[in-house]
């Protein structure tokens, strides 16, 4: 909410960083060094930001150390609206990596509980980031995918040129191809209620898979927590698709229920198969620009590479008119 040339204090994880350029400013003709980074925070929001002249050339984050997702702590950036909203460094702007700071240590916390597989709303439209950002088709995602490593306790894990052990892509003018079932199993599951400590000195959802015992009703999770009620959450399998090909993609609780319209808890309590059905075809071949973010990991002593929807947003026929 606050307005363009105002200065912030931000600390949060940086998720992208790309390679230093070089720009020559257009009213002095001088080149200056120039570096963008993706940060996110535990506000669930992500914000781009341009650092310049000595600061981007020894700021202490490049492409390899952003890979491992560090803390930043930012004190008095510039807010633009180039791109949206998105921050820039001023002579006033200080620049701390992973410092010893209460604050930064809640937001790795908040990092490794859960926030990097979580929703994340983007303040900024790529104007003035780059990488991970720029639109791609789902064969850029397929052939970025292919360098993904794993990361060990944040040691890499890969001696690949250029490999990452997570990406970000965005894709425009996708179509929701699919929307796998498997019989008359629910799109959700249900999940565990009770409240556990977040790390950030809060509380939240302990959301584990629940069973039911049916003598007593009482729902219980693989961490022994029991209680009478359960709350169900999305994961939908997706097949996206534009032109280039189709990529299999996970939607999460938030994500889902924004595509198909209906909360999980409705689906479960008052919903027919009937209407199930239904609301999954009418679903289908909808349009979409939708942002993925990519991990490597291992199942059954498999390697293999989950990608999951973090945000959407609907093409409506406005949209196409526009466009053409």
């Amino acid at each position: 909410d606050r307005n363009p040339d105002e200065f912030v204090d931000l600390c949060g994880i940086v998720t992208h960083c790309s390679p230093i350029s070089t720009v020559v400013i257009r009213n002095s003709g001088q080149e200056r060094a120039r570096r963008n980074f993706t940060i996110a925070d535990d506000s669930g929001c992500s914000i781009e930001m341009t650092v310049w002249g000595d600061t981007a050339q020894h700021c202490g984050i490049d492409e390899n150390r952003a890979q491992f997702n560090p803390v930043v702590m930012i004190k008095n950036a510039r807010i633009s609206n180039y791109g949206g909203k998105s921050l820039t460094t001023a002579s006033t702007t200080t620049l701390e990596v992973d410092p010893d700071d209460s604050r930064a240590f809640e937001v790795k916390n908040w990092w490794i509980q859960g926030g990097q597989t979580g929703a994340m709303q983007a303040l900024s439209t790529g104007g003035a980031g780059g990488g991970g950002n720029a639109p791609k088709t789902v064969i850029d995602v397929m052939r970025m995918d292919n360098n993904l490593y794993l990361s060990l306790n944040g040691q890499a894990a890969s001696d690949v040129p250029n490999a990452r052990p997570v990406n970000t892509h965005t894709i425009q003018r996708a179509t929701v191809a699919q929307i796998f079932r498997s019989g008359e199993k629910p799109l959700y599951y249900t999940s565990c209620i009770t409240e556990i400590p977040d790390g950030r000195g809060g509380v939240r959802k302990c959301s584990k898979k629940v069973e039911q015992d049916i003598s007593t009703g009482t729902w219980s999770c693989i961490d022994g927590h029991q209680n009478p009620q359960c709350m169900p959450r999305y994961i939908i399998n997706i097949k996206l698709a534009d032109i280039s090909g189709e990529v299999l993609v996970r939607a999460f609780d938030d994500q889902a229920q924004a595509l198909l319209g209906v909360a999980a808890q409705d689906m479960m309590n008052g919903m027919g198969e009937d209407e199930i059905e239904a609301l999954v075809n009418s679903t289908q071949f909808k349009k979409i620009n939708v942002r993925l973010r990519s991990k490597k990991e291992v199942y059954t002593d498999e390697e293999r590479v989950n990608v999951s929807m973090t945000d959407f947003t609907p093409i409506t026929d406005q949209n196409l008119q526009q466009d053409a």
